[in-house]
């Protein structure tokens, strides 16, 4: 697996797992961690999304809430996109051409 694609993984997590030997030296271990976390994310955002409306409309003007749930809606489909890139990944590195790592 390419540098630039475990580096993309890295990308996918919190900075200090790239404090992790172990990441490092097991790329399938990496691929994997990334995608709970993009997982979790995912939940996050809907959760954030169905509670932005309620819960900002009392302190920002409505174009300012519409702007709000407009990013999520791109984020949301930025996750579904990393989401599936990361299993992409995950399954190459399980190919038997890879397991040797």
């Amino acid at each position: 697996m390419g540098e630039h694609a475990l580096a993309w993984l890295y990308d996918q997590m919190p900075a200090d797992y790239r404090q992790h030997q172990v990441l490092a030296d097991y790329p399938i271990a990496l691929a994997w961690a990334a995608i709970l976390h993009l997982q979790h994310d995912y939940r996050a955002l809907i959760v954030s999304y169905r509670r932005a409306s309620f819960e900002l409309k009392a302190h920002l003007p409505p174009e300012a809430v519409e702007s709000v749930l407009a990013t999520y809606k791109q984020e949301r489909e930025r996750l579904i996109r990393c989401g599936q890139a990361a299993r992409l990944l995950e399954q190459a590195l399980r190919a038997p051409s890879c397991s040797a790592r």
